[in-house]
């Protein structure tokens, strides 16, 4: 038995704003280099493309991972729900021993 809940998934993910972000940044950065570019020297202009053509590759690149990663664990979760259930309910009791035992040195 299959349930879909499409209200519980955002509309825009975290993994697809991170990458908006990024791409709005590599935008700036590009209009930052044009604007001031002639004050640059030619070596570093160049540079400076170069630098800004591999981080939108990498960033593209990690969109597609994270699309890629998100549908994957979408898909092993819709598969085996109870199970998903009761790794996320062991995980969150651990993380919990850990963050309330006694004895920390927070002080």
């Amino acid at each position: 038995m299959e349930v879909y809940f499409g209200n519980l998934t955002a509309e825009r993910g975290h993994a697809d704003k991170l990458a908006g972000e990024i791409e709005s940044l590599l935008q700036n950065a590009e209009e930052l280099v044009q604007s001031t570019g002639s004050q640059l020297p030619e070596h570093e202009r160049q540079r400076l493309g170069e630098l800004l053509t591999r981080l939108k590759t990498s960033a593209a690149d990690f969109k597609l991972q994270a699309v890629n990663g998100l549908k994957a664990t979408d898909r092993v979760i819709r598969k085996h729900p109870y199970q998903s259930a009761g790794i996320a309910l062991v995980v969150g009791l651990l993380v919990g021993v850990l963050v309330a035992r006694p004895g920390r040195d927070d002080e």
